[in-house]
Formats: structure tokens, sequence, C-alpha cells
């Protein structure tokens, strides 16, 4: 009954498929907050599914926010909502600047105030700062690791592997990802390949959607991050990181040892198509 009655409830619902680098999302308003919390999580199970419904890494929803162009809302596909993503947020981001016709938006996450640059469909977004990151040693299927943890607005665990396409992602990853000991939150898995300077191939394992996606903006920047303290001794970034779909999305950021700040992540963003959700009778 509670599935049939969510159906009812959205039934003429627009929404909007978007993407960045293979992520790719549906996008819904919900100004003044008429759909609860618990309905947008059962939306998003509903709507998120492959090849059952239209299908998404994610279902964003644009809420009204006093003082700002709006708050930012991201369901996973399995319900859960975090505090972040990187590439929802820049597809959120380009939405607001045509809905608002302006190339700069400012909005609120659960993890920070987003300021965020569009010019044509290529959109930069502010990441928050960086200001703790833990070396560690995980195991997955006898198997150990030397990785690093931290916090891109939402948890992210990096592995430097070598020929990083060929490696057996959803061997390992899973068993790192609920590691409840080492990481009590869980942890998005990224595996990353030093390709040249400043570039990087990066492969995700994220939470929430408990799979591999073709790109993950929060875990790129996590990645680069991580490689810049590994690799380089300089104080100023611009890191290039090839995700599973063949686009790149570009970091650039500052630190002062592990403090790391004026974080951007740049790449494009587009529409897919729009159409209205059907409800039930």
């Amino acid at each position: 009954m509670k599935k049939k009655s969510i159906k009812n409830k959205v039934g003429g619902l627009s929404f909007i498929k978007m993407q960045s680098s293979g992520n790719d999302f549906i996008l819904i308003d919900n100004p003044e907050r008429k759909i609860s919390t618990q309905s947008l999580k059962i939306l998003a199970v509903q709507l998120c599914k492959r090849r059952m419904s239209i299908g998404a890494d994610g279902l964003i929803v644009w809420e009204k926010h006093k003082g700002l162009d709006g708050f930012m809302r991201i369901f996973n596909p399995d319900g859960s909502e975090p505090k972040m993503c990187g590439n929802g947020a820049r597809c959120f981001a380009y939405y607001l600047s045509r809905k608002f016709k302006k190339g700069r938006v400012i909005f609120k996450t659960h993890s920070s105030v987003v300021f965020s640059d569009v010019k044509d469909s290529r959109v930069s977004i502010k990441m928050p700062d960086v200001k703790e990151i833990r070396s560690v040693k995980v195991k997955s299927k006898s198997r150990s690791f030397t990785a690093d943890f931290l916090n891109t607005g939402v948890p992210h665990t990096v592995i430097f592997v070598k020929n990083v396409d060929k490696f057996d992602l959803l061997k390992y990853a899973p068993s790192i990802r609920y590691d409840k000991a080492m990481f009590p939150e869980g942890t998005n898995v990224n595996f990353v390949e030093k390709l040249g300077k400043d570039e990087i191939r990066m492969r995700t394992y994220e939470r929430g959607v408990e799979g591999e996606t073709l790109s993950c903006g929060t875990g790129a920047v996590a990645s680069s991050i991580v490689y810049a303290r590994r690799f380089c001794k300089r104080e100023s970034h611009n890191i290039r990181i090839k995700v599973s779909s063949g686009d790149y999305l570009v970091a650039t950021f500052r630190n002062k040892g592990d403090s790391f700040f004026d974080i951007w992540l740049e790449s494009d963003v587009g529409f897919i198509y729009e159409g209205h959700l059907i409800g039930e009778k």
C-alpha cells in the first residue's frame, strides 16, 4: 500500500535526467518540501532501478533555501541520503544556472555551502576543505593494501594499484566498503593508477549504489589529493582524472601539509531528457 501511495502522490511530477562524465541523475523540484524525506527515499529506490524504471546513480532534489539559490539533497539508489555528491552538485549547479539565468549560483548541501561557476556546459564547483588524511592498512580476500582515508563531503578510501583497468574491483572493493571496524560509516572505495605527471586513472565502488559507477566527483577529488600528497612536493595542483566513462575531470587545489583547500572540481554537464512521472490509479 505504501508503494502505491507514493506513486499516487508523485503522479505528474516533472523530472529532468542529467549526467556528468557518466554519472547520471534524476532531478526533481520540491521547493516547499511537500514530499517528505521518507517518500523521497522510497522514490529514489523506485526511480533509480536500471532497466525497471528511469534508472540513475541518484535522485537529486531542489528545495528552497533562504538567501541562497537552493538546497541540494541527494538520495542513493538504496534510499540512503549522503551529505554530498560532486558530480551531482555540478549537475545541480547547471540546472540552477538555467533556472535562474545566471552563470554563478550558490547553494547548500548537508556538507557545506557550494559556490559554482557555469560557462556553457562547463561547470566548476568549490568543494569542502580537507583537513585530515589517515593512512591505513586494509585487507580484502587475504590481500593487504596500503590506503588513504579522507572525507571530501563523503568518506573515501583511495588505493593505488598497477593496471587499474584490469584490476578486479568487484572482488576486493565490497569488503573494504563494509569494514565497519575501520570505517564505521562505511566508505567509497577508489582504485587509482598514476598515468603521468598530474594525470591519474580512477575506478570507484560507490557506497549507496553498491557497485562500480562510471564516474565519481568526490572520489576524483579524494584520489587527486592523495596523488598530490604522495607524489608532489609543490603546494598548488591541477590534476586530470580519467574515469570509466572515458571522460576527464579536473581538480585544482592548494595545500599546506595535510590541509587541502581552495578545492575546485570541473567537467562538462549535460541534460539527457525531461519527462513526467505517472501515478497509479
